[in-house]
This record gives structure tokens, C-alpha cells and sequence, in this order.
């Protein structure tokens, strides 16, 4: 585990690199919340763009929580709003065949109550407060995220602590959910962009962990178990496998203190080794086709 008792202040000249990959998060934080179209750039400028987001920021501020979360804080003072950004670092990935789609599943599942709240305490406090709340899930993480107006930021700090360590994934709402994922499964296959990005990704990644769905399939979520996603929960689910950012109009040293009382009191956990994917570079040009699968009318199918 890394120390965190010493605060990094990272020199945005010294340290292009590391600001760089923190400039892109944002970027990724904005789409997320505003769409593509404020950004219509080309890949070339989007790095450029992404670094522009800094605005009036010259550094950031890195460091570890005693339980091994890594901790960016970015201040940022255009408007009176803070988002808190957690990634966790597992996705569908870390599952194996017969549980894919457990990563996405158990996002689902964190949204359904806590050992403090209900499903409905979790919604209406956050409404309340005026905040935003939304997870998304990819091949290696899964991300959690808030948009809280700063006044009400340790309130929304608590919620989303209380939801990524202390969820109960209720047996009486995994049902639910389980229907829930199907349902969204089956609008992916009707979805012509999705259908060539599986294909692609099945192609591409074959024989490794990315070749599979991060949604699953119908047949591995309607037989997943919830000890499946409990111990997808228990292993991955740990401060010392998450990065936290915050961005938004703060205080660097009250931040800190706040995410240490919201953050810090949790346990680090051992965490299984995270093993590289190894890719076979092909050695000629291979065309794939497929047939479309969705109910869509066969002579509007994208893929034949």
C-alpha cells in the first residue's frame, strides 16, 4: 500500500504527461455530462481541447489515502459545481465466461441500497440535494460519478462512498435487475452500431477477456447468481483498486479533508493479480462478415 500522508503538488509544466491523462479524464467527465457536439474537434485536437478544460488550473493535486485510494483534485472555479469521479479498476475483463456481464450487473445492483439507505433513500436524498448521479461500465473500469453543487458536495460524497462500500445488492431487487440488463441486451442487438462494434470486438480481441460483451448475454445474466456478484463486489470493490477525482470550485486543502472523512474510512483489501491481455498480432488482413440479428426490417440491416 502507498503511503498517503504527503501531498503531491504536480507542476502542470513540469508534468505534461500525468496532466495529460488527468485532462483526458475530464474531457471524458464532460462528454459524459454535456454530450460530443461541445467538442466537435478531430482526434488530433482533442488532446489540445482536453488540456484546455484546465482553464485558469495550474496544477493538480495527487496523493493516497491511508487505504490506498489514489486521490486527484483538480479546482476549477467557472461555476459553483463539484463532481466527484470514481473509477473503479476492474470491468468485464476481470470476469470469466460463465459470469460475463457481472461488472455491469453489479453497477446496477449498487444503485438498490445500502446498509444506511434504501433504493429510494439513495434517489430521493440525491434529488434532493440537486445533485446528479450515473455509473458506467467498460472492459477494465467501472465509473461512478456525481455532479453535485458545492454547497452540497459532502452530501453527495457520502452517498456515493455509502454506495460503492457498504451496498447489500438486495436479493429481493436482483430479480429486477436481472430483467432490467436482458431488456437492455436486446436493445443493443437491435441497435445496428452496436451489433458492428460487438462483431468487431469479437474479432479483434478473439481468445482474450475483451472479446466478451461488457452487457453479457442473455444466457450468462439469466443464470448468474448473486454470490456471482457478490464476490465480483468483494474483490474488486476495495479503496486500493480506485482512483477518486475531483474537479470542480473547492478548496484544495478543505478537499482533502473531506475526502478522507468520506473516503478513508473503509479497509484496503487484497486484490488478485491484475493480469496482462496478451494480443496476437495477425499476420494478414482478415475480412469478417455477419448477419444481422435484431428485429429490424432485413432490408434496413446495417451487417449482411
Amino acid at each position: 500500500m502507498k503511503n498517503t500522508s504527503k501531498l503531491v503538488l504536480l507542476k502542470f509544466e513540469d508534468l505534461q504527461r500525468k496532466m495529460k491523462k488527468i485532462a483526458l479524464n475530464i474531457l471524458a467527465i464532460h462528454v459524459f455530462l454535456f454530450g460530443i457536439s461541445h467538442f466537435a474537434c478531430g482526434a488530433d485536437d482533442l488532446e489540445e481541447q482536453a488540456l484546455s478544460l484546465f482553464g485558469e488550473t495550474q496544477k493538480a493535486s495527487v496523493f493516497y489515502l491511508d487505504n490506498g485510494m489514489e486521490v486527484i483534485l483538480v479546482e476549477n472555479h467557472a461555476s459553483p459545481m463539484i463532481t466527484a469521479f470514481t473509477i473503479v479498476k476492474a470491468g468485464s475483463r476481470n470476469e470469466d465466461a460463465s459470469t460475463n456481464g457481472s461488472a455491469h450487473f453489479l453497477e446496477h445492483l449498487l444503485f438498490n441500497g445500502t446498509k444506511t439507505r434504501t433504493q429510494k433513500e439513495l434517489y430521493d436524498e440525491m434529488d434532493y440535494y440537486g445533485g446528479y448521479n450515473n455509473a458506467h461500465t467498460g472492459p477494465d473500469y467501472t465509473n461512478f460519478m456525481i455532479l453535485m453543487p458545492k454547497e452540497y458536495i459532502e452530501q453527495g460524497m457520502d452517498i456515493q462512498a455509502d454506495m460503492l462500500f457498504n451496498s447489500t445488492l438486495p436479493p429481493e431487487k436482483f430479480e429486477k435487475e436481472r430483467g432490467i440488463v436482458i431488456e437492455e441486451i436486446g436493445k443493443s442487438a437491435d441497435h445496428p452500431t452496436h451489433q458492428v462494434h460487438n462483431h468487431f470486438i469479437r474479432t479483434l480481441f478473439s481468445g482474450t477477456s475483451y472479446e466478451r460483451p461488457v452487457l453479457g448475454t442473455v444466457s450468462t445474466i439469466s443464470h448468474l447468481k448473486r454470490d456471482d456478484v457478490l464476490a465480483y463486489y468483494h474483490t474488486w470493490y476495495v479503496p486500493n483498486n480506485m482512483t477518486l477525482m475531483v474537479i470542480g470550485d473547492f478548496t484544495t486543502p478543505e478537499m482533502i479533508e473531506l475526502v478522507k472523512r468520506k473516503y478513508g474510512l473503509y479497509p484496503a483489501g487484497p486484490l488478485p493479480e491484475h493480469k496482462p491481455v496478451l494480443l496476437i498480432q495477425p499476420k494478414t488482413m482478415r475480412v469478417a462478415r455477419t448477419n444481422g440479428t435484431g428485429k429490424f426490417p432485413a432490408d434496413r440491416q446495417y451487417l449482411n
